[in-house]
């Protein structure tokens, strides 16, 4: 589904929760806030979820941890903040993930280093992005 620069409200994403079956997810530009991460939590079939360019402005929700089969994040140029990977442990799937352009700190590999039991499969990832 794309969502790509509209005008979707806040009332309008909610409903977005019911799409359980729902595999890919392109909100980007946007100018969402934080609230819309609330939504995302039920979509546990989503490979792709897109969220770039938006104003999303708390830290990443470990939530976004139980979007298993995700394979490909994109959260580029918002502005969270917070620890890199404390949401990275249930996301075995991913192969493609973009952080660039936040305020994120910590050192990804210490961090990977901490949770790569639950991630074994982190270490097959392709690109991790995380230049701001």
């Amino acid at each position: 589904m794309f969502i790509r620069n509209s005008n979707i409200i806040r009332s309008d994403l909610a409903l977005l929760s019911n799409l359980t079956q729902l595999t890919f997810l392109d909100l980007s530009s946007n100018n969402f806030s934080s609230h819309i991460l609330s939504s995302l939590e039920n979509l546990v079939q989503l490979i792709q979820l897109n969220l770039l360019n938006n104003n999303l402005n708390s830290e990443i929700p470990s939530s976004l941890g139980n979007l298993v089969q995700l394979h490909f994040l994109y959260l580029y140029s918002n502005k969270f903040m917070g620890r890199v990977l404390d949401f990275l442990g249930g996301l075995v799937n991913l192969s493609y993930l973009d952080l660039s352009n936040n305020q994120l700190v910590g050192s990804i590999h210490s961090q990977l280093n901490t949770i790569e039991s639950k991630i074994n499969n982190f270490f097959s990832t392709k690109v991790i992005d995380i230049v701001s």
